[in-house]
């Protein structure tokens, strides 16, 4: 198995609190790159959820005038 980060091989002396990376290095590189919206989830995990997601976005602006962005 590799670093997904470096691509370094893993080996038994590698950090278990960093798996599956290399080190707690490239584990925070990961979620950095989280953070800075890098890696996204192109679609829902079930099709009927994206539908859902999309009437409660036009129900609850058109409700509250969007004044629920201010709290």
């Amino acid at each position: 198995m590799e670093c997904p980060i470096c691509k370094v091989a893993l080996t038994k002396n590698s950090d278990p609190k960093a798996n599956p990376f290399c080190s707690i290095r490239c584990k925070a590189v990961d979620l950095g790159k989280w953070m800075a919206e890098d890696y996204t989830i192109s679609k829902p995990l079930f099709p009927h959820q994206q539908d859902d997601q999309d009437n409660n976005l036009g129900t609850k602006g058109a409700k509250n005038g969007n004044s629920d962005l201010l709290h």
